[in-house]
């Protein structure tokens, strides 16, 4: 992730794309486009939610087999 943005950087791109599609600017060309990169947006996000959910799965595990956590 060290190149990637953060999930905070992608939740505001993808706020100023719902501002852009609530505003009188629309095309469908830039309706096209921003379309496609609010996907690709949506799809970086769930890729870094699923990567903190395994980082925390792995501490867990990692707890429990020395304290006996559950």
């Amino acid at each position: 992730m060290d190149n990637q943005k953060t999930l905070q950087e992608i939740l505001a791109e993808l706020n100023d794309l719902e501002s852009w599609f609530k505003s009188d600017e629309i095309t469908i060309d830039g309706a096209l486009a921003n379309y496609q990169k609010g996907l690709e947006l949506i799809t970086q996000a769930k890729g870094y939610i699923d990567e903190i959910e395994n980082q925390f799965t792995q501490v867990t595990q990692k707890y429990e087999s020395v304290d006996g956590i559950e």
